[in-house]
This record gives C-alpha cells, sequence and structure tokens, in this order.
C-alpha cells in the first residue's frame, strides 16, 4: 500500500493562495476584527416560567467586545457571583461585581479532599431536604479557556433552613455533614 501526504496533489499556486488567505486573516485579527464577528456578550434570566429572557442590555453585559471566557465566583465574599470576562480585544479583563441587593439566601463550600486530590475534583455535593433536588459536582475547567472558582455555590432563595449536605468525595466515599447556618462561607476538609 502506497503512503500519500495529505495535498500532495496540491499546486504550488494552490498552496500560495492558501497561504496568502491565512496571511490576510491574521493581518485583520492583529487589527482588531473578531473571528466570529463581534457578537455582542449575551446574558439571559431563567424565569422558571417557559423560554429564558435576553437580559443582556439591562444586565450591562452587552459589551460589544468579542468575549472569549467567563469564569463565576464570589469574588467580594458578599454571598453572590461575580463575574470575570475576558475578551481577545481590549479590555482583555472585566470584572463585573454583582451590586444587586440581596433579598435571597446562599450556602458557600470550598471542598479540600486529603485522600485522593487535593482540590477535590469530581466531589458531588447535594443539599438535604431540598426540593427541587439542589446538587454540584466540582469540576476543573468549566467554560472555555475558564476556570470559575473551586469554592460551591448554593443560591437558597427565601427559605434559610438547611437540613445538611451530602458529600460524595473523589473516593466514593460519602460524608454527611448537618448543623450550617445559610448566608455562610465554609471550608470543609
Amino acid at each position: 500500500m502506497a503512503s500519500q501526504t495529505v495535498g500532495a496533489d496540491a499546486s504550488s499556486k494552490d498552496l500560495s493562495d492558501y497561504r496568502l488567505s491565512w496571511m490576510t486573516v491574521n493581518a485583520l485579527l492583529r487589527r482588531g476584527n473578531s473571528w466570529s464577528g463581534n457578537e455582542r456578550h449575551c446574558s439571559y434570566l431563567n424565569t422558571g416560567q417557559g423560554p429564558m429572557i435576553n437580559v443582556s442590555s439591562i444586565s450591562g453585559l452587552d459589551f460589544k467586545e468579542g468575549g472569549s471566557g467567563l469564569a463565576v465566583t464570589d469574588w467580594d465574599h458578599d454571598g453572590d457571583v461575580d463575574l470575570w470576562v475576558t475578551n481577545r480585544t481590549a479590555p482583555a479583563v472585566r470584572v463585573l461585581r454583582n451590586q444587586a441587593a440581596r433579598s435571597q439566601h446562599f450556602l458557600s463550600l470550598q471542598l479540600i479532599d486529603t485522600r485522593s486530590n487535593r482540590d477535590a475534583i469530581g466531589a458531588r455535593v447535594t443539599l438535604l431536604g431540598r426540593s427541587p433536588i439542589s446538587m454540584q459536582t466540582l469540576r476543573a475547567g468549566d467554560a472555555f479557556i475558564s476556570q470559575s472558582s473551586k469554592t460551591l455555590h448554593f443560591g437558597l432563595g427565601s427559605n434559610a433552613t438547611l437540613f445538611g449536605v451530602e458529600i460524595r468525595w473523589p473516593d466514593g466515599t460519602r460524608e454527611t455533614i448537618e448543623d450550617l447556618n445559610a448566608d455562610c462561607h465554609y471550608q470543609i476538609t
């Protein structure tokens, strides 16, 4: 069986045109043009009443820069999540602090694993006594070229009653922790 190089039958004019095309694309990108057509950032609100609502404009998130990444964290430890947005063009990074008045409750958990991996990647936390069930899995890398905080943040709504949490650690062991208070940050090892 004879081996064939991909593109071996391409003429030198085809290769020259190909190289020229990539040089043109790179020149456009260096001048600030967007690969995706300068699509604005979008934000949607889940009302629980059917389709989500586009709130990009009223939330202030409809930046015109070509966005490339989003990370979510409670940067200022006030109980609501803040956003870090990265762009391909300037400004390269934006920090968007959530300054809405908080009338709902939260629970924040940072997990440290001593048996399988220190960051507890793969651990699953379930809030006990909640309907519908609220559960999160700790992940490493959760968006395109982005990494949100490894602290799990649960919105509790208007009900501040907690029955506890069940943690399924990465090695499969399960642990139940009770007597947690709403509106608190906990580190669990």
